[in-house]
């Protein structure tokens, strides 16, 4: 008789017993469902599609309502976009997820020999279209899921995806230490009453980035997440969760480990960041220009644009609305004025945020026409 795999008092590297740790099929079925009940079917497909275009016209909705006083501005404004402006923001907009794809790319193809920049283009905007189409609920199933059809394990993309995550927060992080080291002077000036928020953001920003970090690299840290996720309940649908959790906390922290040992690597990543957070803090110039205002030099809107991420990220935000408003109007009224501000806003929104899902919508459903085809090759071969 063939022994058993692991005995009951069996633990893993961080403590986690073998015998009640679920396999990668059980923790990549939540996944999975995931994944198929937002891109596998027509229905579903149309929904979601729908859903994100609600969530836009919901953004402009209440963009013209906050700012009903000036929505005669707006309107005119976007007329006077015209094609080459709009294209203009388009280019600025996307510039920032071509790195994004580079990024991806770099993180992906060491532990995957095969992965393609066309697959690191389907990943970008799959979570582009998830933000937005599923609220923020589906991006990291969406995401990972599919690399798992790529054929990357799902503990392990998590945990390179997260890893993403993390190293785009510290470039953040950094790059706004750095803009506000050298601009204190300015800004003080400028906008006197900012600094309550800028001492909040830093603080949650700082406390996020090194929580995940600690869970990362050190494996005290992540002995002591699973034994917090060891107190859930050990009952019903709880005990299915907290083993799913405890999984995941493992495969990043694996994830995670092995990565980054490799120091080029995470230099290369972190430049990469550093050049993609610069042009997209440079965008609202770019909106200026657009709409005739003068205002804040390019190093001064880098700053408040860093700035304005910074506190953004440390307040809630569904689909990435609502935290990013309020931070570039704190910012920027006080310097362009409440109408002025609203239409730099609105283009940066466009830029930012509409032309990308837009964007996405095809690129999703080329990526999920790729999957079934290939799906019907693999069942058609003996």
């Amino acid at each position: 008789m063939q022994a058993p795999l692991h005995r009951s008092g069996d633990t893993d590297t961080l403590g986690l017993p073998l015998s009640v740790r679920p396999t990668s099929n059980q923790i990549g079925q939540p996944i999975k469902e995931v994944y198929d009940q937002q891109v596998m079917k027509k229905n579903n497909q149309l929904k979601s599609i729908l859903t994100g275009l609600g969530t836009m016209l919901l953004l402009t909705a209440l963009l013209f309502v906050l700012f009903r006083d000036h929505a005669e501005v707006l309107g005119d404004a976007v007329i006077r976009l015209g094609l080459l402006g709009t294209l203009a923001l388009a280019a600025a907009g996307l510039w920032y997820h071509v790195f994004d794809v580079l990024i991806c790319f770099n993180l992906i193809r060491p532990v995957l020999p095969g992965f393609t920049i066309s697959q690191a283009i389907d990943v970008t905007f799959l979570g582009i279209f998830g933000n937005v189409s599923t609220l923020a609920v589906g991006t990291l199933p969406m995401q990972s899921w599919y690399l798992h059809q790529c054929g990357l394990a799902v503990g392990r993309s998590v945990g390179l995806l997260t890893l993403e995550y993390v190293l785009h927060k510290s470039s953040v992080l950094l790059f706004a230490a750095v803009m506000l080291s050298w601009q204190w002077r300015w800004l003080s000036e400028a906008v006197p009453l900012l600094s309550p928020y800028i001492i909040g953001g830093f603080a949650v920003c700082l406390a996020v980035i090194a929580a995940l970090i600690l869970l990362c690299v050190w494996e005290k840290a992540a002995q002591c997440a699973l034994w917090l996720l060891g107190k859930l309940p050990d009952h019903g649908k709880w005990a299915k969760r907290r083993n799913h959790l405890r999984y995941q906390v493992e495969a990043l922290h694996r994830a995670s480990r092995s990565t980054l040992r490799d120091k080029q690597l995470v230099l290369r990543v972190l430049a990469l960041n550093a050049v993609k957070l610069f042009g997209l803090y440079g965008i609202p110039v770019l909106c200026m220009k657009l709409l005739g205002i003068s205002g804040p030099n390019l190093l001064h809107t880098e700053l408040l644009t860093a700035l304005m991420y910074l506190i953004s990220n440390s307040l809630p935000n569904i689909a990435g609305m609502g935290p990013t408003e309020f931070a570039f109007l704190t910012l920027y009224t006080p310097l362009l004025g409440e109408a002025k501000a609203a239409a730099v806003l609105l283009f940066y929104r466009i830029s930012t945020y509409y032309i990308p899902f837009l964007v996405s919508v095809p690129v999703f459903l080329h990526a999920q026409k790729k999957r079934k085809t290939e799906k019907h090759h693999q069942t058609e071969e003996p």
